[in-house]
C-alpha cells in the first residue's frame, strides 16, 4: 500500500509569470525541488476538496519521495504547462502525477487581500 503526504505550499509570482507560458519545459533542478518557506500574510493555493490518492506507483518506485510542483492562477486553475514532478524516473509516471494534479480546482494563493498566481506543493512518499 502506498502512503503519502501532502503538502502545500507556495511561492507567490509577481505578474510577469502569472500566464505561465514557459518556451520550454522546466526540469527538475541538479540539487532537487526546494520548497520555500511561506511568506508573510500569505495564503497558499491549496484543492477546493480533499485530494485524491496519488496514482498507483510502480514497485520499482517503492520508497521514493516525490516532489510536484505546479503554477495555480489567480481564478485557482492549474497551469498545465507548469508542472514539475522531481525525484520519480519513470516518465509514464510522472505525466500521471502530473494530470492527477493538474485536474484539481484550486483556491488561489494571495497575500494579505490580493489574489495572486502561486505556486502549490505535493509531496508524496511513494
Amino acid at each position: 500500500m502506498n502512503t503519502y503526504v501532502l503538502l502545500l505550499s507556495a511561492m507567490l509570482l509577481g505578474p510577469t509569470l502569472a500566464t505561465g507560458r514557459h518556451r520550454t519545459a522546466p526540469s527538475c533542478p541538479q540539487s532537487g525541488l526546494r520548497i520555500p518557506p511561506p511568506g508573510m500574510d500569505e495564503q497558499r493555493p491549496g484543492p477546493r476538496s480533499e485530494f485524491p490518492r496519488p496514482p498507483r506507483a510502480p514497485s520499482s518506485l517503492r520508497g521514493v519521495k516525490a516532489i510536484v510542483r505546479v503554477l495555480v492562477d489567480s481564478t485557482g486553475r492549474a497551469v498545465s504547462d507548469s508542472t514539475l514532478a522531481c525525484g520519480v524516473s519513470d516518465p509514464e509516471y510522472v505525466a500521471e502525477l502530473a494530470r492527477s494534479v493538474n485536474a484539481l480546482d484550486y483556491v488561489p494563493g494571495s497575500i494579505g487581500k490580493r489574489i495572486k498566481a502561486a505556486y502549490a506543493y505535493f509531496v508524496f512518499n511513494l
